[in-house]
């Protein structure tokens, strides 16, 4: 049997373990924060995040969200700090439209299957509302790590402008702000539409 999540607040930290004495999933239904670190972590099964998670605004309050299998995320997830995200026997989705933000702190999202990006943002909270890149030094990093493929949630449609170079058709969605950002994929790179990353240093690998 599965377990919902209705809600959480907290001063300080939320931790909530599910699958310790038997098998199912864990499911977000309605908005968790706390004042300083979050973690979720479905021990036996699946994590269904449908509702925001908040953890605190400052640099040391850490989002920490795990899964023995696989991870659905339909809602935004926000940290001060860091935001760490793996599905340890299954793949990470993350809805079209949803992001996972930092205030500078780094990014990491792992699976053993694909990972599908909405959008990842370690940016600053003042180049953020600028939409600028002054602060770009002070943005956090983002690692995306994949067993199976990496792929674009929102599926960019791809043309090509009049001197011959690819171009975005409609509005483009930038997948990743960072600071330094790395792909690994042991399938491919975009396979759903290719995804965008706006940093200083992209180091990508895949078959």
């Amino acid at each position: 049997p599965g377990v919902e999540l209705g809600g959480a607040r907290a001063r300080n930290h939320v931790k909530v373990e599910n699958g310790v004495d038997a098998a199912g999933d864990l499911t977000v239904s309605r908005r968790v924060a706390a004042g300083d670190d979050v973690l979720l972590d479905a021990r036996d099964g699946n994590l269904l995040v449908n509702a925001a998670v908040d953890a605190g605004a400052q640099a040391g309050d850490d989002l920490t969200l795990l899964a023995s299998l696989g991870i659905t995320q339909n809602a935004d997830i926000t940290a001060g700090g860091t935001i760490d995200v793996e599905a340890f026997g299954g793949s990470v989705t993350m809805a079209d439209g949803t992001a996972s933000r930092t205030l500078g702190g780094n990014i990491r999202y792992a699976a053993a299957g694909d990972v599908t990006l909405g959008v990842l943002d370690a940016r600053t909270a003042a180049d953020r509302a600028g939409g600028t890149l002054d602060e770009q030094a002070n943005w956090g990093d983002v690692r995306v790590i994949a067993g199976g493929n990496i792929l674009d949630a929102h599926a960019d449609d791809m043309g090509h402008d009049e001197e011959g170079f690819i171009d975005p058709l409609g509005t483009r969605i930038v997948n990743v702000y960072a600071d330094g950002a790395q792909f690994a994929a042991g399938g491919t790179l975009g396979a759903a539409g290719v995804f965008d990353a706006d940093g200083h240093t992209i180091l990508a690998a895949g078959n």
